[in-house]
């Protein structure tokens, strides 16, 4: 998900069709690698939580214009938190390091955890 701009940009480069675009293929990724794990497996709810966002995230997409022009934005920011939460947690279970970019999508005060590379 290193690669993935719609979790760490800063919110005025982002654009919400672009956005979409990318949650869809994290959705997608997060499939696949759910569909690699045996059911047990502990990172499996981790992954489920992640994709249950995305999917409210693309939900939520319809009703946007209605509802004001911050909605994006607090949308893309729970969404950016609830997979931040997740990536941190997989990272100290399975001694991962989180690094790049990557480490923004992570709430602040778990960033300084030492499996962190800013």
């Amino acid at each position: 998900m290193e690669d993935r701009r719609a979790l760490y940009n800063d919110y005025a480069h982002e654009l919400d069709h672009e956005v979409a675009e990318s949650v869809i293929a994290i959705r997608s990724e997060l499939t696949a690698a759910l569909k690699r794990l045996l059911e047990k497996s502990e990172a499996a709810p981790c992954l489920k939580s992640m994709r249950a966002v995305c999917r409210e995230y693309l939900d939520n997409a319809r009703h946007r214009g209605r509802v004001g022009p911050f909605s994006y934005m607090t949308e893309l920011g729970k969404l950016r938190a609830m997979i931040g939460v997740q990536i941190a947690y997989l990272a100290v279970k399975y001694g991962i390091d989180v690094e790049g970019e990557l480490a923004r999508a992570i709430p602040a005060d778990l960033r300084d955890a030492t499996f962190l590379e800013a």
